[in-house]
């Protein structure tokens, strides 16, 4: 009678330890969130300044954004550089302005640093 308890509580231990596990780092919850590649091309305090690719690796002439550095997810916040080619996530939603400014940042990723 006293093993139902204990596999009770053993159960909900394993499932608050999964519950509480660390992400690996490429961060699959942002995913499916809107996105876009780039390279930086400017570096401030507040926000970079990315001049955006399609999926042909070719520059889309004229299609730069100011990006929020404020971002949602904590764990992507790795520092960016000038030249970094970058990956942004976003809520969708860009300012008619030039250069279009993107304030809602879910995550920005570099995929490939400067050299």
């Amino acid at each position: 009678m006293k093993k139902k308890p204990l596999l009770f509580l053993l159960a909900t231990l394993f499932i608050v330890l999964m519950a509480c596990t660390k992400n690996d780092g490429k961060t699959p919850e942002i995913e499916s969130e809107e996105s876009f590649y780039g390279i930086v091309k400017e570096v401030n305090k507040e926000n970079i300044l990315v001049e955006l690719y399609n999926n042909e690796g070719e520059a889309e002439e004229g299609n730069l954004l100011y990006v929020s550095l404020d971002t949602q997810l904590k764990e992507s916040d790795e520092e960016i550089n000038l030249g970094d080619e970058v990956t942004v996530y976003y809520n969708g939603v860009v300012t008619r302005s030039y250069p279009g400014q993107v304030n809602m940042v879910y995550a920005i990723i570099v995929e490939k640093a400067a050299k």
